[in-house]
């Protein structure tokens, strides 16, 4: 049995700090610089290529003379735009270092900091650029003298372009794994269609694990394509879209493990590649050379996601159809109910009847449009993002809240759950449990004008448990006369 073939990713999207734990490296910078007698138009001819060369105002205070410190940037751009590199070289003063703000921050180490921003080149590419920026300063012993336990990668992608035929079956095998991963609350999917095509679709934090795939790092993936991709021939490489792995913007990697990044993002890539049939084919451009082949001899995943319910499909809109439409606002009176305006999910399943997949993909959607948001302790509690947001709905909320059913009555300024079963008039409080926590809209007295419809009403608070008085309201019909004269 053959090991499969796949074609070896490019690195597009590449971002890192790195550190030298010498500030001389800066003041060198300044002093190359300021030898120029036109600041506007500075150029450096290094590594084979033009670097444009300016200074900004940082947000970092000199502990030396109390004044803000420059940062000095180098950029280079390729012809057709599409690779890049940018460096910018601050100055890093240690512990306790002030900012123009006025606040205090607490770095690291004492030194230089380099700030990589590129496309379409690889760790080493960047360390040999900056290498030969510093000789061409009068900097060379600086050369290599980066502290790679100390640099950090902020930004990695890896990308193969391939075959617009395939677009369709890429972009349901996300959906489904979005869809077997929303159980764990914390992935989410972004789709943006143009023409009956994903121009992008994003899926942030899966759950590898319902792939069968065991990535080591924390990774999103994206397919893709150019904004004007419907401008374009099919003949044109930039019609076709890309699969990329990229890490999630707050997992940063230490640049001593570039290496180790590198391949387990790979991994991830040739898995997915796998998953999605054997038989793809691959468009080249000007940086994937789809001809550059890698011998894969490591286990891939077994996972058939065609035999899983597309969740953009026919059986998943029938289940849909069949929820309460008012699953979002019942998530809301439940938390408006609530004392401090909080639960955990599994209360919130518990009580309201609504299966997991549902439930996560209506807090998603509340928290996408800044309602709610989520924090996970030893549970996962839901709650309002900003009072004022719990205050603003809760009166209109309860005002409704007994017409439509969104499983939560308020009675006599009590909340109940209800269970929307069919009893005997006299048995209708079975029907209802007592929210735990909740607390009472009203306590005030109970005001009637009969003495029997105050008898009805004490009667119905004893069956549901609430503790509240009742007072009837003086008048000629009720009023007890003395009638001793």
């Amino acid at each position: 049995m053959t090991n499969p073939v796949f074609p070896l990713p490019v690195t597009h999207e590449f971002g890192a700090y790195y550190s030298i734990l010498d500030l001389n490296l800066y003041h060198t910078v300044i002093n190359w610089y300021m030898d120029h007698d036109d600041l506007s138009h500075v150029t450096l001819e290094a590594a084979g290529k033009t670097w444009k060369v300016w200074s900004t105002a940082g947000g970092l205070i000199n502990p030396k003379n109390n004044k803000s410190s420059f940062e000095y940037h180098f950029d280079w751009k390729s012809a057709d735009k599409a690779s890049k590199c940018h460096f910018s070289i601050r100055p890093r003063y240690g512990r306790g270092t002030k900012t123009k703000s006025g606040k205090i921050v607490d770095h690291p180490f004492s030194g230089t900091s380099i700030q990589v921003q590129g496309s379409y080149f690889e760790q080493d590419d960047y360390l040999n650029m900056l290498d030969a920026i510093f000789t061409e300063i009068d900097a060379a012993r600086f050369a290599g003298t980066y502290d790679l336990d100390k640099s950090t990668i902020y930004q990695f992608a890896r990308h193969v372009r391939y075959h617009d035929d395939h677009e369709a079956d890429m972009a349901s095998m996300l959906s489904v794994l979005e869809y077997e991963s929303d159980m764990s609350g914390d992935s989410y999917l972004h789709k943006n269609r143009v023409a009956g095509k994903c121009e992008m679709l994003i899926l942030g934090n899966p759950r590898w694990e319902a792939a069968g795939i065991h990535p080591k790092y924390n990774y999103k993936v994206k397919t893709y394509r150019i904004k004007n991709f419907l401008d374009r021939d099919s003949s044109d490489p930039l019609y076709h879209p890309k699969l990329e792995v990229y890490i999630s913007d707050n997992k940063n990697v230490k640049a001593l493990e570039y290496f180790r990044l590198k391949a387990d993002c790979d991994n991830t890539l040739y898995s997915l590649l796998h998953c999605l049939g054997p038989d793809l084919d691959y468009v080249p451009d000007n940086y994937f050379d789809p001809t550059k082949k890698y011998e894969y001899r490591y286990r891939l995943p077994k996972w058939n996601w065609a035999k899983i319910p597309d969740p953009q499909g026919s059986s998943i809109l029938s289940q849909a159809s069949e929820e309460n439409p008012f699953s979002a606002l019942q998530i809301l009176a439940y938390l408006c109910a609530r004392r401090d305006g909080y639960a955990s999910f599994e209360e919130l399943r518990d009580n309201l009847d609504i299966s997991e997949r549902t439930l996560w993909r209506y807090i998603s959607a509340l928290r996408d449009q800044g309602l709610l948001d989520r924090q996970r302790k030893d549970k996962t509690f839901i709650f309002f993002k900003k009072r004022k947001i719990c205050e603003a709905i809760k009166e209109p909320i309860t005002k409704i809240m007994n017409v439509l059913k969104l499983k939560i009555r308020h009675i006599y300024g009590h909340y109940f759950i209800d269970s929307n079963e069919i009893q005997e008039y006299r048995n209708r409080a079975k029907n209802l449990k007592p929210m735990s926590e909740a607390k009472p809209s009203n306590t005030d007295p109970i005001i009637v004008e009969s003495n029997k419809e105050a008898r009805e009403i004490k009667r119905d608070l004893a069956k549901l448990g609430i503790r509240r008085p009742v007072h009837v309201f003086s008048n000629p019909q009720n009023m007890k006369w003395d009638r001793i004269r």
